[in-house]
């Protein structure tokens, strides 16, 4: 038996076209709708919130050129954090745990 979303209808990742993986339906609103959630093989994942009756990006695709770009723009930047604690007369353990602590993905 296959599972038919009332909501949304997507056959792949609508950014890299990749093929869908997971599809939920679970607690069924008053409204009389389902929340909702397709996940694709890229790691992408869309729900349904019936609530709002609006879709949401929970994961976005990797392949998005908007997260590229958000990604490149992190690695410079944390080069960039990395050059400047190294420069700073304190003791190394103490950079360390500096350069460490401000890492967010």
């Amino acid at each position: 038996m296959t599972l038919v979303l009332q909501e949304m209808i997507y056959n792949q990742c609508p950014t890299c076209g990749a093929r869908v993986t997971t599809i939920t339906q679970k607690s069924k609103h008053c409204n009389g709708h389902w929340n909702e959630s397709i996940g694709f093989e890229c790691g992408c994942k869309i729900d349904f919130f019936p609530n709002f009756m609006r879709e949401e990006v929970m994961r976005v695709c990797p392949r998005d050129p908007n997260e590229i770009n958000k990604k490149q723009k992190r690695v410079i930047a944390q080069k960039k954090l990395e050059k400047y604690v190294n420069k700073l007369d304190v003791d190394d353990e103490f950079k360390k745990n500096i350069i460490n602590s401000h890492i967010s993905e």
